[in-house]
């Protein structure tokens, strides 16, 4: 049986990526891996990469389709001591024009080279990356560049070895701007792949080279690889090699490059030390803070907590502080955000007494932004500044914004605070909480917003965590009742009830059940379909929650009889709700007598 699929897969294959339609010649390209493990390892060397081989001339769909499957294949061609037969194809396909399609190539190019023995690749790819290097159109040298440092990686042979970085000092050097890009974003995988003698002497300089380059297309590829190159240098050759580049780069004429510098400063200055950095580094990074470029002051904003602990609080809070102070008006609505941001977590690591001189001011100053997305940084954070700042600040400065912030236009704000609401409680505690919190809480259930609503009656049950059940029934409970009595919009009743499945979901709800239950089971027979659709559907939640008798004298009941509601929703979801009750019970039922067997 598998002679007779092996005999129908190739030629199968063959017809369908000759086939006329492009969809047809791409899906038979996608089984390429499928096709190669029914011909066998034999075949598949001698029957189904000649086939390939044919078809370098089909559309790019084709190519690309060929190129995605081709690194997959080693152990269908017969093992690293066969997998060499793949570069014919995949060397071909580095030729293209279309550079996803080389991309691809390139990819499984690596994915080949790591599986087979150093010999095979000396003999068999070594030859075809020395042809791709040399080769008179520049795709063969752009797809050379990125290929080369996984071949110098397996390579140990002194003189191959010494080829292979020629070869990439080639490319590194060529007058083709494209190659000369492809080199510079693959020169971190190169240094990774060398000795540390041959990184200080054959990789550092033509880094130092692209990095100076002319142009800022090829410095700002090649600077993105900084970062993994001084991770591989000790402090001391980082700096002797690299800080002048950081500085230079740092005030490069290229926002691109700035740009890259900015988003990578940290990892660069943990290299080179916090000495160096607090002398040397720390002014380029107030200067790229203050670049003309929006990205590039977004992206050092970014790095500013890791900062901090590199270089001290004290330092930090002197040295970069004041110029948040200036961001924090900044023209570009994305550096304020990265900027709240990078405040609020540099707050735990400036302590109380500094982060309340300096960014206290700029917590107010974001609290009343006019984007909203620097209001959420701050009050979603709001409970790990107080834990640093204390209650008493938390009272008098920033209570009141945050009650100001409760009626805010953007409902996104407005769910913010009342997600905040327990955190809030536990900080200030119940008497402070009652008298300047929950009013405004409350007043959340009227929202407009159906998802500040939701949010309202979610934070009941940590809420209730917090303060306790008594409070609960002693402020909430009277409130709920107010609003389903009051003959208002059913969407105040559907909250209502939202708002007791929250409060009988605590662990001990306590005389909870005894008040919120009668309730429930009245808006069973509301009027309003979407009422008892909320209703048996929140009665439906209570399995596991509330004690059994309650289950199955009161709930399951009043559940069942409205699985012949008029309103088929209703109905079904009644039948759903009823299932669980009963199931629960059920359960309930069997566990107890054994929990009562003596042991």
């Amino acid at each position: 049986m598998a002679a007779d699929g092996a005999a129908v897969a190739v030629p199968t294959f063959a017809e369908d990526i000759n086939a006329d339609e492009t969809e047809r010649r791409v899906a038979a390209m996608k089984r390429l891996q499928a096709v190669a493990r029914a011909a066998g390892e034999e075949r598949t060397r001698s029957e189904v990469l000649p086939l390939l081989m044919g078809k370098m001339e089909d559309d790019d769909e084709v190519l690309l389709a060929m190129a995605e499957q081709l690194g997959g294949m080693v152990d269908a061609v017969g093992g690293g001591a066969h997998a060499v037969a793949l570069f014919e194809p995949i060397g071909a396909l580095a030729n293209v024009e279309e550079t996803v399609v080389r991309d691809a190539a390139v990819a499984a190019g690596k994915t080949v080279v790591a599986a087979l023995p150093e010999r095979v690749v000396v003999e068999g790819v070594v030859p075809i990356v020395r042809e791709l290097t040399n080769g008179d159109w520049f795709t063969s040298r752009v797809s050379v560049s990125g290929l080369l440092p996984a071949v110098i990686a397996v390579v140990h042979d002194a003189e191959v070895a010494t080829e292979l970085r020629a070869l990439y000092a080639q490319v590194c050097h060529d007058d083709t701007p494209m190659v000369k890009r492809a080199a510079a974003k693959a020169v971190g995988e190169a240094a990774a792949a060398v000795s540390k003698e041959h990184l200080l002497s054959d990789i550092l300089p033509l880094f130092k080279e692209l990095v100076m380059d002319d142009q800022d297309s090829v410095r700002f590829l090649a600077i993105e690889s900084m970062a993994a190159i001084a991770r591989l240098l000790t402090e001391a050759e980082n700096n002797t090699h690299l800080l002048s580049l950081v500085k230079s780069c740092a005030e490069d004429k290229s926002w691109r490059v700035r740009f890259t510098i900015a988003k990578d400063i940290f990892a660069l200055c943990q290299a080179l030390g916090a000495e160096v950095t607090t002398t040397h580094l720390l002014p380029a990074y107030v200067n790229l803070l203050q670049d003309p470029e929006a990205e590039s002051r977004c992206a050092a904003c970014k790095n500013a907590a890791a900062f901090c602990d590199l270089v001290g609080a004290e330092v930090f809070a002197a040295d970069v502080m004041p110029t948040f102070r200036e961001l924090a008006g900044d023209m570009a609505p994305t550096v304020r955000i990265a900027l709240s941001k990078a405040v609020i977590e540099s707050i735990p690591k400036l302590g109380k007494e500094l982060a309340t001189s300096v960014a206290v001011p700029l917590i107010m100053q974001f609290l009343r932004d006019e984007v909203q997305d620097v209001r959420l940084n701050v009050l979603g954070e709001l409970t790990s500044v107080s834990s640093v700042l204390g209650t008493e600040l938390l009272q008098s400065s920033l209570l009141p914004v945050v009650i100001t912030l409760g009626a805010d236009q953007q409902w996104r704000v407005r769910r913010a605070v009342v997600e905040q609401m327990p955190a809030l409680a536990r900080a200030v505690g119940a008497a402070v909480f009652e008298s300047k919190l929950l009013p405004l809480f409350f007043s959340t259930f009227h929202d407009v917003v159906n998802s500040v609503r939701n949010a309202s009656t979610a934070a009941l049950q940590p809420l209730t965590e917090v303060l306790g059940a008594e409070w609960s029934s002693a402020r909430a409970v009277p409130k709920l009742k107010e609003l389903m009595e009051s003959g208002g919009n059913y969407l105040q009743r559907i909250t209502v009830l939202y708002a007791c499945g929250s409060l009988l979901a605590v662990e001990d709800p306590g005389t909870l059940p005894d008040e919120l239950l009668p309730m429930m089971l009245s808006s069973l027979k509301d009027g309003v379909p979407n009422v008892r659709f909320t209703a048996v559907n929140v009665l439906g939640g209570l399995a596991g929650k509330v004690d059994n008798e309650r289950v199955t004298g009161e709930i399951l009941p009043a559940v069942s009889a409205l699985i012949k509601d008029k309103d088929g929703d209703v109905a079904y979801f009644a039948s759903k709700a009823a299932e669980a009750l009963s199931d629960d019970a059920a359960s309930k039922q069997v566990r107890a007598p054994q929990l009562a067997r003596p042991a």
